[in-house]
């Protein structure tokens, strides 16, 4: 832009930070993501998988930092440009005025696309699609080999920040019985 070109070595540094955190923001929703379905007993029901809106429910962005570019006027408050305002997505994805029973999983949510977990129009993530095809598998295989043999699950979770959701870990205990899981190639 105006002439002004990244060198090879921040194209690398930006590649290394997309991959890098696209492999940590799917790690960590993919635990949540199994949380949540653990939490509402909905592991075995294989009829939903609305990924998006397990997301909405408990995603691992909490929220970002912008910068106003210009002044803002938002419900009477001033944002002056160079404003430090903070974007609250739970607040936001849990919005009465925007969503119908924010609380609820709704497996045919109407509303779906205004969930800002993957961020929103030029700041949407770039790996979604990547993160949401991870995911879907995942849960595939878990849902296929595992859920009638999970007896008990405990979460950790990270400690706690403004911008980044996770666990810690996620321990779960299964029957013993292995008959029934079989690997395809």
């Amino acid at each position: 832009q105006g002439g002004d070109k990244l060198s090879n070595e921040e194209l690398i540094m930006l590649i290394e930070i997309i991959i890098a955190s696209g492999i940590d923001t799917t790690r960590c929703q993919l635990g949540l993501f199994v949380r949540t379905l653990l939490e509402n007993n909905l592991l075995n029901n294989k009829d939903f998988l609305n990924i998006e809106e397990i997301i909405r429910h408990d995603s691992v962005l909490r929220g970002t930092v912008r910068i106003a570019s210009v002044d803002i006027e938002y419900n009477g408050v001033i944002f002056p440009k160079g404003t430090l305002v903070y974007l609250n997505v739970v607040s936001a994805n849990f919005d009465k005025l925007v969503f119908k029973n924010p609380k609820e999983i709704i497996q045919e949510r109407k509303d779906i696309n205004k969930s800002l977990s993957f961020g929103a129009g030029l700041h949407y993530c770039l790996g979604a699609v990547l993160a949401k095809a991870e995911i879907e598998e995942g849960i595939n295989v878990l849902t296929d080999r595992l859920s009638d043999r999970i007896e008990s699950w405990e979460a950790t979770e990270l400690p706690a920040t403004s911008v980044i959701n996770g666990l810690e870990s996620l321990k779960v205990k299964l029957s013993a019985n292995i008959s029934s899981i079989s690997c395809n190639a």
